[in-house]
């Protein structure tokens, strides 16, 4: 296999791109939107893999060094929202592997910290006479919680200027820093899911071969897959039944991804559209035609409140949908959102997404990833909406732009 090098935006605050190569064993698992780990300097970094190359730039130099590590994560980003992260990079002067961090979900990004360690051979060889009662204390909080980093420090010893004492101590040889990768705090939410073997036609079994319990779990279950947890407490001594069913080749019982669901279900029946006024009508003539030719165009829509705004929000996004294209409907603030996510599902159900600082870390990371797997095709936010991972985005509302 040929060599592949990667294009990668480290987390830290310096302006540019740095290259690396690929070792054999990581080519599979490389790709535009990967977080990796990478050799910077004396440190070890987490990085975005930005662009894909099988050769080297002219003016890179030969001896580049190799990837160490790619996370298993999913890839949070598309090469298509590269552009947009490097104008932000240019516009506000700020480094490009720090604006791609913010944008992602918190929590969702692998990291490097610092870490303290005691060199025990050195110390060894001291005498506690030669350093200090603050360096002693130091040396005896690391000595019993190895591997602290700055911050932890300080928190501990707050009368200390420890900033100090451990550049002393470094100085000294008697402690190094190590550079410690931290997997990402949010991952994915993996429970057990029960379902209902479609080939399976219980018609044909008798009385004597189900009992009354089994009759009622796969009845349950012709609606649909259901949790584990869920299912075990709508019937009675549930748990031993799905085990024994299991056993017998009834159901299925699975570990998948489940998402976390900020919202609840949305409603079994969409309600038919509004039928529009011909202000409206015209409103969304010229959007839809705006959508059609798939060029850029600014509308305002400018009318009292209750006038009709929100039903040519909803209008536009179904014709983007009918175009094969995403909406996002940004609002002002985060108290808002619900009201329009209630209007967005009643029309889309579950193709909506919901994305603000408001929701729960795990939450938001699930909304992100189902927007990112191509599950939604409407977002609905505040400001933070506005890194939505949208690949076909064709809409954005701007409401109460004023």
């Amino acid at each position: 296999m040929s060599a592949i090098f990667v294009e990668v935006a480290v987390v830290l605050p310096v302006i540019g791109t740095y290259y690396y190569r690929v070792p054999p064993d990581l080519c599979r698992e490389v790709a535009v939107g990967r977080q990796v780990l990478v050799p910077f300097g004396r440190r070890r970094l987490t990085g975005y893999v930005l662009r894909l190359e099988k050769q080297l730039p002219v003016s890179m130099d030969a001896a580049i060094r190799d990837v160490l590590q790619v996370s298993s994560e999913e890839c949070y980003f598309s090469e298509a929202h590269l552009p947009f992260y490097r104008w932000l990079s240019d516009y506000y002067l700020a480094p490009l592997g720090e604006v791609i961090r913010s944008a992602l979900p918190r929590g969702t990004s692998a990291s490097t910290r610092r870490a303290a360690f005691v060199r025990e051979a050195t110390l060894g060889s001291i005498r506690q006479s030669t350093f200090t009662e603050e360096e002693g204390a130091v040396l005896s909080l690391l000595r019993e919680h190895p591997g602290l980093s700055l911050a932890q420090i300080r928190r501990r010893l707050p009368k200390q200027r420890v900033d100090r004492i451990c550049r002393t101590l470094g100085r000294k040889n008697l402690i190094v820093w190590k550079d410690q990768q931290q997997e990402p705090q949010i991952k994915p939410r993996n429970l057990k899911v029960v379902r209902g073997l479609h080939h399976l036609d219980t018609s044909s079994l008798s009385e004597e071969q189900l009992k009354p319990k089994e009759k009622e779990i796969l009845k349950l279950l012709e609606e649909g897959p259901r949790l584990l947890r869920e299912l075990k407490g709508m019937v009675g001594n549930g748990y031993y039944w799905i085990r024994k069913m299991a056993d017998r080749g009834l159901v299925s019982v699975s570990l998948e991804e489940v998402y976390r669901d900020p919202v609840g279900p949305p409603l079994i029946e969409t309600p038919p559209p509004r039928q529009l006024t011909g202000h409206q009508e015209q409103a969304l003539e010229a959007i839809t035609h705006a959508l059609e030719k798939n060029s850029f165009a600014s509308f305002l829509l400018h009318g009292i409140t209750g006038s009709g705004k929100t039903e040519v929000y909803l209008a536009a996004a179904a014709e983007a949908l009918r175009l094969g294209r995403q909406s996002l409907i940004l609002v002002p603030e985060i108290a808002l959102t619900a009201q329009m996510e209630g209007l967005f599902r009643q029309r889309f159900q579950s193709r909506v997404a919901i994305l603000h600082s408001g929701l729960g870390r795990g939450e938001r990371r699930d909304e992100w990833v189902r927007v990112r797997r191509d599950e939604a095709d409407v977002v609905v936010g505040a400001r933070s909406a506005l890194f939505a991972p949208l690949d076909r985005l064709g809409l954005v509302v701007v409401d109460e732009e004023h």
